[in-house]
């Protein structure tokens, strides 16, 4: 999945070891859940949108 691994290249940038609170972000509006993270759909492409915070 593409929005993980940025996450993951945004981590190892800034010199994090992990990156906690992760949520789903869409139209700025988050949703937190352990089992389940928002989607949209366009008329080509489908996507998901993360974000979450950089820890040592």
């Amino acid at each position: 999945m593409a929005a993980v691994k940025q996450l993951q290249e945004q981590a190892t940038a800034q010199n994090a070891t992990k990156v906690t609170n992760i949520v789903s972000y869409y139209k700025k509006n988050s949703m937190a859940s352990t089992k389940v993270y928002e989607c949209h759909a366009g008329g080509v492409i489908a996507g998901v949108a993360l974000k979450g915070d950089l820890a040592n």
